[in-house]
């Protein structure tokens, strides 16, 4: 049985009459789980199933139908406790819109079964440690900052994770991929999401936000069939509010008009879309097929194989020169934000997921610092690890297989 065909059939947009037959088999579900597409689909299974067009046996149907119930209803309750917490930002007078999430389930079926591993919040940076004080008394535990990160992640039992974002991508992708142009022109937009006025994006804004959030995730680690058509799905549904021709000159600016145009292909060829549900583009069937093969192989964001893991950094040092004119390695080592001191002496919750006896006691600190200077001597001297791997941002893989076929797609779509 062909998963990949199977789920394209059941995720089709503009022929959910059509009559297909859907065989069960282990494949379909790993590949549905692989792409987080399994509750988004189950709706059309159990008419399916009904209707007696499904091959399922009935403890695997049963199965899937109480995990269904269970995680839409854990949804509808987590989607509620967000709107609790924007309008808790709002009354703070902290500007915030809601990313993604809950405003892109609304363009499914049963939005409620799309469901989100966090919601992303926009707040900017004025009101960074204001909206952290409006988390905790709501119950959050909030995270320190990765130095990198464009987000301050947030844990509840309800809530489930927030990422309230200072910036709309990470500050390498911003600047290196996408120049700096991913800004907002546009008032935030209030829209309902069950009987609740929510703030997110202006059309055009979204449409660019959603866009190069995939793209962002097809050149670091990967991107799910999800994600394709959660941007697809945007960019119908709102064709005539996106101002395209500020959408499509921005992704000429950015080279990722073939891009593009290989994701409309792909919608239109697997997922039921229509040309017109787009802007004018080129089909382009042969890398559409290359590109589809590479997303499927991905599954959601790309975490289904170790060495997906550093590719963006093989993407950025070849990107580096399309925008930028400077020293490639100063600028990686700046954007790093670690001196060789702090790479050796990590910060204390650094050390205790790599040495758990430091959660003991912190005098158990210094200890553990001595035992990583003589495991990075070793290494180093043993050869598994070369001293550049600590002082540089380097991708280990580089010369993979993997890597390799990436970047030759990446050049022949010319989006370097």
């Amino acid at each position: 049985m062909n998963s990949r065909k199977e789920i394209f059939n059941l995720l089709k947009v503009n022929n959910c009459e059509e009559q297909i037959h859907i065989s069960y088999d282990d494949a379909f579900i790993q590949t549905a789980v692989l792409h987080d597409v399994q509750y988004i689909i189950f709706p059309r299974l159990k008419q399916l199933y009904e209707a007696g067009r499904l091959d399922m046996p009935k403890e695997v149907y049963e199965k899937w139908n109480a995990e269904f119930y269970y995680n839409t209803m854990k949804n509808v309750q987590r989607n509620a406790f967000i709107h609790k917490t924007l309008h808790a930002l709002e009354q703070a007078d902290i500007p915030c819109c809601l990313l993604k999430g809950e405003t892109l389930a609304v363009l499914y079926p049963c939005p409620e079964a799309r469901i989100s591993g966090d919601a992303d919040i926009y707040i900017g940076t004025e009101n960074i440690h204001k909206a952290e004080q409006v988390m905790r008394e709501l119950g959050f535990e909030v995270k320190p900052k990765n130095k990198t990160s464009h987000h301050v992640v947030c844990i509840h039992p309800i809530g489930g994770m927030v990422e309230l974002h200072l910036y709309l991508h990470d500050e390498l992708f911003e600047d290196v991929w996408f120049d700096k142009q991913s800004v907002f022109t546009e008032p935030f937009r209030k829209i309902t999401l069950d009987r609740d006025e929510i703030y997110t994006l202006g059309y055009t804004d979204g449409a660019i936000f959603v866009t190069l959030h995939l793209i962002k995730h097809f050149l670091s680690q990967g991107v799910g069939i999800r994600q394709v058509l959660d941007t697809l799905l945007y960019l119908k549904a709102y064709h005539k509010e996106i101002n395209f021709e500020r959408f499509n000159v921005l992704m000429c600016h950015l080279k990722y008009e073939k891009f593009m145009d290989v994701l409309y292909t792909i919608g239109i060829q697997h997922l039921g879309f229509r040309e017109e549900d787009f802007p004018p583009f080129i089909r382009r069937e042969a890398q559409a097929e290359q590109v589809l093969d590479e997303i499927m192989e991905a599954g959601t964001f790309g975490f289904s194989d170790v060495q997906r893991k550093d590719f963006y950094i093989t993407y950025t040092e070849e990107r580096f020169q399309r925008f930028k004119k400077e020293d490639y390695k100063r600028y990686m080592k700046a954007w790093r934000h670690e001196s060789i001191w702090e790479i050796i002496f990590l910060d204390r919750k650094r050390m205790e997921k790599k040495y758990p006896y430091v959660k003991k006691s912190v005098m158990l600190l210094p200890i553990a610092w001595i035992q990583r200077i003589f495991y990075l001597i070793l290494t180093i001297l043993s050869g598994k690890k070369k001293t550049n791997e600590y002082t540089h941002v380097v991708n280990k893989n580089e010369q993979s297989d993997f890597v390799q076929k990436k970047m030759s797609l990446i050049r022949e779509l010319d989006m370097i």
